[in-house]
């Protein structure tokens, strides 16, 4: 999991220590404490009352003011923590104590330390020199003898500070997590204006299985809700048993790998779910489901459940398929239910679907694979052999479709296999697979059921226009 953090101030005026007030802490978290003062007064090595050594300091550098900080790793824990730091004189200082919750035991990297002092005025820039691991939480501290402060900003860290130079040699300080091993800016301004400046920037390193890897619920489950939850990673976001679910205004996974839940399911819901990604979204014998307005699937690459089911359902959904692969169910099924589905396929689809033809030359056809077993049932392909079959196949395929249009999928197993105990003919040499002439029949019976909705729609508005209209009349 992320790096979390628990920051603490302490202010002393003219005093030779500080203590801070207790607070709780747990874990073995990576603990930083830094301290301003006078230029001329030592600021002695921190103590706290759960035994924790903090050794020499990462940075102690003097202009007109003093900053120096130290970091503890995988520091003891407990109720009523306090920090305490000594002067060898009297002084005016500001303290911050941060404790980095899921951080390494060994957090400190000392490679991305960047420390020192400008005069060269706002802004203050000192980044990491780099850092040794991808995930990490990066600390910013700063120091400054301005006269006049407003605010402290530094872009794309949440701050802490002290703005009172009244009473206090000021400073403020900034965190933030990212993902990366290039180095990470910190640019420091002290409003309206300074002309000194320290700084120390560095990283600690998340704890091993931390939140960059994969997201990856055994048999729990793994949710976020929320008007836009995305889950932003590079390798796979992979349920064993369980479920990974995103809710809200757009819920978005968005990553280069695999979709790929087990047993388990993934689904996102909302107003234009989407996931994005350049290779499989592939199920074993679970569940990818999108639903909402206008769900999307959208990669290059094959859409291919093995035992299990793709379905989009919503006022459009889509699969936008560019390269030269599939969408292509093995033994599942992928469905699209809703006003206007689509399939967009950039090549040809594999021989086993191409060609209805008996013989001679494959037919090749840029129509999308829904649209041409429509024409195939049209034609007269696929139908039951006998008048009886024939009708309980109809009331069997009415059936599924209500199921679609009310987000049963679950019903289609026990459906498909009432649907082939009516022996229902396949063309000779087509290569047409009974589940897809299912899901013809399927989608043919669901247009037939919208096109009557609609037609009943127009009759009662047409109904109310009249009624309206003699209503007038005899007004």
């Amino acid at each position: 999991m992320a790096i979390t953090y628990q920051v603490v101030k302490v202010t002393g005026s003219g005093v030779t220590g500080i203590t801070s007030s207790g607070i709780a802490t747990s874990g073995a978290p990576a603990i930083s404490i830094s301290s301003t003062a006078d230029g001329g007064i030592t600021i002695n090595t921190p103590t706290d009352n759960k035994g924790n050594a903090y050794g020499t300091a990462k940075a102690d550098i003097t202009l007109s003011t003093r900053l120096a900080v130290w970091v503890k790793d995988s520091a003891a824990t407990g109720a009523g923590h306090t920090f305490s730091i000594t002067y060898s004189g009297t002084t005016y200082p500001v303290a911050y104590v941060v404790v980095a919750n899921g951080a390494d035991p060994a957090a400190f990297d000392a490679g991305s330390l960047n420390a020192g002092g400008s005069s060269s005025g706002n802004p203050f820039s000192r980044p990491t020199l780099g850092q040794a691991q991808a995930l990490n939480g990066v600390l910013t501290f700063f120091g400054t003898d301005t006269g006049v402060i407003s605010s402290f900003t530094n872009p794309g860290y949440t701050i802490t500070d002290e703005t009172d130079t009244s009473n206090f040699w000021c400073g403020a300080v900034g965190t933030q997590n990212v993902n990366t091993t290039a180095a990470v800016a910190s640019a420091w301004s002290a409003l309206p204006g300074a002309s000194n400046g320290i700084t120390v920037t560095f990283a600690l390193k998340e704890a091993t299985g931390g939140g960059g890897t994969a997201v990856d619920p055994g048999t729990g489950n793994v949710a976020i809700s929320g008007h836009a939850p995305t889950i932003a990673q590079p390798q796979s976001v992979t349920p064993g048993a369980g479920a990974l679910a995103l809710t809200g205004f757009a819920p978005t996974i968005a990553q280069p790998h695999s979709v790929a839940p087990g047993a388990g399911a993934l689904t996102l819901t909302g107003h234009a779910p989407t996931v994005t990604q350049s290779l499989s979204v592939q199920p074993g014998a679970g569940a990818v489901v999108l639903t909402g307005y206008a769900p999307s699937i959208g990669q290059p690459h094959g859409v291919a459940p093995d035992a299990g089911s793709i379905a989009i359902t919503g006022y459009a959904p889509t699969i936008t398929q560019s390269g030269a692969q599939s969408v292509l169910p093995g033994a599942g099924a992928i469905v699209l239910s809703g006003h206007a589905p689509t399939v967009t396929q950039g090549t040809t689809l594999p021989d086993r679907f191409g060609g209805f033809e008996i013989g001679g030359a494959r037919e090749v056809s840029f129509k999308p694979l829904l649209q041409r077993i429509l024409d195939a049932r049209s034609a007269k392909r696929v139908k039951p052999a006998k008048e009886r079959a024939a009708k309980r196949a109809k009331v069997i395929e009415v059936q599924a479709a209500q199921a679609m249009l009310e987000g049963s999928e679950a019903q289609f197993g026990t459906l498909l296999a009432q649907w082939l105990a009516q022996r229902p003919v396949m063309p000779a040499g087509s290569g047409l697979q009974a589940q897809l002439a299912f899901m013809a029949q399927v989608a043919f019976r669901i247009e037939q059921m919208q096109a009557e909705e609609q037609a009943r729609a127009r009759i009662a508005a047409e109904i109310d226009e009249e009624e309206a209209l003699i209503a007038l009349l005899l007004a």
